[in-house]
């Protein structure tokens, strides 16, 4: 899983700065916006729920994981499409978006030194 980890750490930017080089329509601010704070907590947790069901080999028996989906989803209070409709707006304002994701990846590190899984030295 620590691969996989690593993966996600190095991709997930990478692809973020390349959908928001593809021109889109501005999305319109939903009327539901998951606050901001929020939306990054949620988007961490679902990644790592992403990143936990691809540590799996494909051909094992694969936990629940839409249970999972919905405990996180309910733990914030919002559903589905709800969480969609904030995140194509989000991603749609690409350097905030940049800076997100940036956020993300630092309380993603905090939290593995934290918990001893990381040096202190890493940290940036």
């Amino acid at each position: 899983m620590n691969n996989t980890f690593r993966t996600w750490l190095l991709l997930f930017p990478l692809v973020a700065l390349l959908a928001g080089c593809i021109e889109k329509p501005k999305n319109p601010k939903p009327e539901n916006l998951i606050p901001e704070d929020d939306y990054i907590d949620l988007l961490i947790e679902l990644q790592l729920l992403k990143s936990y069901r691809a540590s799996f080999p494909p051909d094992s028996a694969e936990p629940n994981i839409d249970s999972l989906k919905a405990l996180i989803y309910d733990k914030y209070h919002v559903n589905e499409e709800q969480f969609l409709r904030s995140h194509r707006y989000f991603q749609s304002q690409v350097e905030p978006q940049v800076e997100r994701v940036t956020n993300a990846i630092d309380s993603l590190k905090e939290q593995m030194v934290k918990d001893g899984l990381m040096d202190s030295s890493r940290l940036q």
